[in-house]
């Protein structure tokens, strides 16, 4: 009989059929390997690709929640507008009824001081009401003036003590210093519509650094081109000036908006005469321009310059009591009123 002995088996042409399973599948992995490198790449874009469409679609939402802030604020400033408007054609009205007084009382004979007296009444009463009501002591200075000057035209020394009291006031309402609101108004306008133009600091896109040789290899391959999709996603950028917070892309926009809102906010205080909120809006803005504007541009100095000038002004200042000036008025014309009757009941005869 013919038996092949165990040491015989391992002798023959069989010999070599054991090592060849190992490269088999060393070779099944060499295919395998880069196509599973290619779906983890094609992965790993896939959520970087979803991740940027999320920021965007979050970034314009917040940004049309920005703008309607800003249509809100420039629909507030139109009615502002509008409501100056009204303000200027009531003083229009006011000097139109004033100047019409005064051609009714030259028209009058020269003696006829209880129409002046009115008259000057007439304008002591809105000299206060400017003082009191709407704190204007300019206009209420004018009207103070201008009843100076028809006392003065009476000539009546009787009239002396009103005159003295009267002068006494003007001199106080001189000494008022009452901010120009509409020149600030406009002032502040201007750089909200300016702010857009302003140079940010240390912002400045830089170039990708170079490629290496081992991206360069790969840039031949589908992965390479993977990759280099991906890093066109992403923008580096460097801070200069110590900043201690980068703008991301897209940022920029919402800083300049929100410059441009606080400038409005600090106009609509200044028209409402609320200098606690101003000057609240002033830090705010003073602090904005030194974080994320060029601190050496001269449009950035410009603006820091007039800020300073509003962070110390005051809407309200302390009005004097101007009232005396009436109330001495009212006592003469209520004695001379007194001594008219007496005479009239002096001349009557007694029955």
């Amino acid at each position: 009989m013919n038996e092949i002995s165990p040491d015989n088996r391992k002798t023959g042409p069989d010999q070599n059929a054991a090592p060849e399973r190992p490269a088999v599948v060393h070779a099944q992995r060499r295919k395998f390997l880069p196509g599973l490198l290619i779906t983890l790449a094609l992965a790993s874009a896939i959520s970087a690709l979803y991740l940027v469409y999320t920021g965007r679609h979050a970034g314009q939402s917040t940004r049309a929640t920005v703008e309607n802030l800003v249509e809100t604020s420039e629909r507030l400033g139109a009615r502002l507008g509008e409501l100056e408007t009204q303000i200027e054609q009531l003083q229009e009205a006011e000097e139109a009824t004033t100047r019409s007084l005064f051609a009714l009382t030259r028209e009058l004979p020269g003696s006829n001081e209880d129409w002046a007296l009115a008259e000057i009444e007439f304008l002591l009463v809105i000299a206060v009401h400017h003082a009191q009501l709407e704190r204007n002591p300019g206009a209420a200075l004018e009207a103070m003036q201008t009843a100076e000057l028809r006392l003065r035209g009476l000539d009546n020394t009787a009239l002396d003590p009103v005159r003295e009291q009267l002068a006494r006031d003007i001199n106080r309402l001189q000494e008022v210093k009452s901010p120009d609101i509409s020149g600030l108004a406009l002032l502040l306008r201007d750089l909200a519509d300016r702010a857009h133009s302003l140079p940010l600091a240390g912002e400045k896109d830089q170039p990708l650094p170079a490629a290496s040789a081992a991206e360069e290899e790969r840039a031949s391959s589908v992965m390479g081109a993977i990759w280099r999709e991906v890093k066109n996603l992403v923008i580096i950028k460097h801070e200069e000036g110590g900043r201690p917070a980068s703008l991301l892309p897209g940022q920029e926009y919402f800083v300049y908006q929100n410059l441009r809102l606080e400038l409005e906010s600090a106009r609509l205080s200044l028209l409402r005469r609320d200098t606690e909120n101003l000057h609240a809006s002033v830090v705010v803005l003073q602090k904005w321009l030194e974080e994320y504007f060029s601190a050496d541009d001269p449009a950035v100095i410009n603006v820091k310059t007039s800020l300073h000038q509003l962070s110390s002004i005051n809407l309200e200042p302390p009005i004097p009591d101007i009232s005396s000036s009436l109330e001495s008025l009212r006592a003469y014309m209520r004695e001379k009123a007194a001594v008219s009757q007496r005479d009239e009941e002096s001349r009557t005869p007694q029955t």
